[in-house]
């Protein structure tokens, strides 16, 4: 048997080797695109369990300056609380009762209620 080594047939050959050629460098490829992720870091154990509550800081008197790396907190409340408290604040200034209280000082008070 005589191979046809004609030039149409070489471009041939050599289009089929570069193909193959070609998978193989992929193979490489292919086999790490297999392997699974690594997995996350282990949760914190106490992920998910109810916190304690902050106790509030004391308001800042009157002459201090107020830090603002770390500013008074008021108590942890859920947002239809802090809406209530919203409320009656408005209602309050509004009425015109105790104008010299601030909002800071009223929603402490308001939000342990």
């Amino acid at each position: 048997m005589r191979l046809n080594l004609s030039p149409p047939s070489k471009a041939r050959r050599l289009a089929v080797g570069a193909a193959i050629a070609g998978l193989l460098a992929l193979a490489p490829l292919a086999r790490a695109q297999t392997r699974t992720p690594p997995l996350p870091p282990p949760r914190p154990p106490a992920l998910g369990q109810p916190t304690t509550t902050p106790v509030p800081a004391p308001a800042p008197k009157a002459d201090e300056p107020l830090d603002p790396d770390h500013p008074p907190m008021l108590p942890n409340a859920s947002r239809k609380r802090m809406s209530e408290c919203g409320h009656e604040w408005a209602a309050m200034k509004k009425a015109g009762k105790d104008v010299d209280t601030g909002w800071r000082a009223f929603a402490t008070r308001c939000l342990v209620r």
